[in-house]
């Protein structure tokens, strides 16, 4: 069963990846067309390889899934077009509409505690995220918080302090590496949604959602 989910992780990856490309008019054949294939076998692999550590229950493994797939086409528009569709972050609000319609229909509980919890981690990460982008003065994107808060109403506090947490971490890294190499500079933009799938995929992989 583990190898069926990693197999078809790693399928879609490739398909969306190679989708993306004859959205945009072009084919697998540059550099960083095979780059962009590389990463979507990658993560859809990683994507199968994670799936069933922490999440037993069907549910939470179609939520993950939804979830990785909206981010993994996120990033690979962020790279190539530096802009995030909205109906990416619409897709989000799809699956916690979802997923709030399970939860009521199972345990009415779990129904509210998903809707107060989801609703409040929304609103302060928003309000994290417009102080952020005033401050910075438009450093950060509005395709950006509109795609992390509609992931917030998922993912709950927790999961989103961690996926920032993580997704910071890799992409400062990242930033270091490429100013000692001289690759670019402080004042270059740096597309931020490879990094929030990035840290999705280390949140669930360590349980912390």
């Amino acid at each position: 069963m583990r190898f069926l989910l990693v197999f078809i992780g790693a399928l879609v990856g490739v398909c969306a990846s190679v989708l993306n490309s004859h959205l945009a008019g072009k084919e697998v054949r540059d550099r960083r067309e095979r780059i962009q294939l590389c990463a979507g076998l990658g993560s859809g692999t990683l994507c199968g390889v994670l799936l069933p550590l922490h999440l037993s229950q069907a549910v939470w493994q179609i939520i993950f899934l939804s979830v990785f797939f909206v981010l993994l086409f996120a990033a690979l528009s962020d790279i190539r077009t530096k802009t995030i569709p909205n109906f990416l972050s619409l897709s989000l609000l799809m699956v916690f509409a979802a997923l709030q319609i399970y939860n009521a229909a199972v345990n009415r509980a779990d129904f509210l505690a998903g809707m107060a919890g989801g609703f409040l981690a929304a609103l302060m990460i928003l309000l994290f995220l417009l102080l952020c982008r005033y401050f910075s003065k438009g450093g950060v994107g509005m395709g950006d918080i509109k795609l992390l808060t509609s992931l917030a109403l998922i993912l709950g506090m927790r999961g989103m302090f961690s996926l920032l947490f993580f997704s910071e971490l890799i992409a400062v890294c990242q930033v270091i590496f490429l100013l000692v190499r001289k690759k670019m500079t402080l004042h270059d933009a740096l597309p931020f949604a490879p990094y929030f799938l990035l840290g999705f995929l280390a949140t669930v992989g360590f349980g912390l959602f």
